[in-house]
């Protein structure tokens, strides 16, 4: 990402149009980082790295299958992050998705914050190889927690500053549309995530075709309600009709997971959890909110934001004081 942007700027300073110097800061800074990435994999494998090339006819159908499903899943997934804008862009015009794109932009800062549990995937399927089905139902609620702690407090940034975030695009995106998208789909992408893993579950275990099944599902129910919506209500009807899908897709795999492999990792706790944090986090941002005075919206939001993850980190780290002593004690 630091590439990109300091491509972004060499090529701005070329006098190169905007989407051109985007584009090609991009393309440049992914190749560069796919490089680092040979090197680093060739320092931790040096020469031993090598291919098991005595694959019985079995083994070979059963992998090309499974990679046919995985590529499926992920080629869907696009579809799905996309068919709202293409939508968007024939009924009503690219102004449109472009007002849409913005609020979606800030979205996917959720997927960021979640991002770093792609590491937990591994584990999933060495763990299912072994049938320990109880540790990753252990290891997804530890996930869930952690996730829940991280993603309310950005839902209410999103809450509370939706105006001055969608500032920062410029003052034409600041629309009744745009903070209407950043809610609905900041509404979705919390319920994804404080799903958990669970798409990720099926797909390291032997069930990645019920994911690419969720998809296909969600895909459709995506363009059916999409088209409904979008006439009915306009831009936030593409928010809308995403947002069923994603949260629909979600609840089906919740089910799945839980009548193919037993694991559910919600109990009336997890619930009240959930409703204590997001009602604390309320108050929270809602005094900062009345009391924060800065201009700059940049720097108000910056400030806002590392306020409330503070006060945050805090209030869990002394409700988890005797863990966290128990483990510095373990580990010295």
């Amino acid at each position: 990402n630091s590439l990109k942007v300091v491509f972004f700027v060499i090529f701005i300073s070329l006098h190169l149009d905007g989407l051109k110097s985007s584009l090609f800061s991009f393309i440049l800074g992914e190749d560069v980082a796919v490089l680092l990435r040979c090197v680093k994999i060739r320092e931790f494998t040096g020469d031993k790295l090598s291919f098991k090339d005595d694959l019985s006819h079995t083994e070979k159908e059963q992998f090309i299958k499974y990679s046919l499903t995985v590529a499926l899943i992920a080629g869907i997934g696009v579809l799905l992050q996309n068919v709202n804008m293409i939508m968007l862009e024939k009924l009503l015009g690219a102004d449109s998705v472009a007002v849409y794109k913005v609020a979606h932009n800030y979205v996917a800062l959720i997927g960021v914050l979640i991002s770093p549990f792609i590491a937990f995937w591994p584990v999933i399927s060495k763990l299912y190889k072994e049938n320990k089905i109880s540790e990753i139902q252990a290891e997804m609620r530890n996930i869930v927690k952690i996730v829940t702690y991280m993603v309310i407090p950005m839902f209410l940034i999103f809450y509370f500053l939706s105006e001055k975030l969608l500032f920062i695009f410029g003052k034409g995106y600041v629309t009744d549309d745009g903070k209407k998208v950043l809610l609905i789909l900041g509404f979705a992408f919390l319920v994804d995530a404080i799903s958990g893993p669970i798409g990720s579950i099926l797909n390291m275990t032997k069930y990645a075709k019920f994911t690419l099944i969720n998809n296909i599902i969600a895909v459709l129910l995506n363009i059916i309600l999409n088209y409904v919506f979008i006439r009915k209500y306009g831009v936030a009807g593409a928010a809308i009709g995403t947002g069923i899908s994603i949260i629909a897709n979600n609840l089906i795999s919740i089910v799945e997971v839980k009548l193919l492999l037993g694991i559910f990792s919600y109990d009336y706790k997890y619930v009240i959890q959930i409703v204590s944090f997001s009602i604390g986090n309320y108050f929270l941002s809602r005094w900062l909110f009345g009391i924060l005075n800065i201009n700059n919206s940049f720097i108000y939001i910056v400030v806002f934001g590392i306020i409330i993850y503070v006060i945050n980190m805090l209030v869990i780290a002394f409700i988890y004081r005797q863990l966290i002593i128990d483990k510095f004690i373990k580990k010295r």
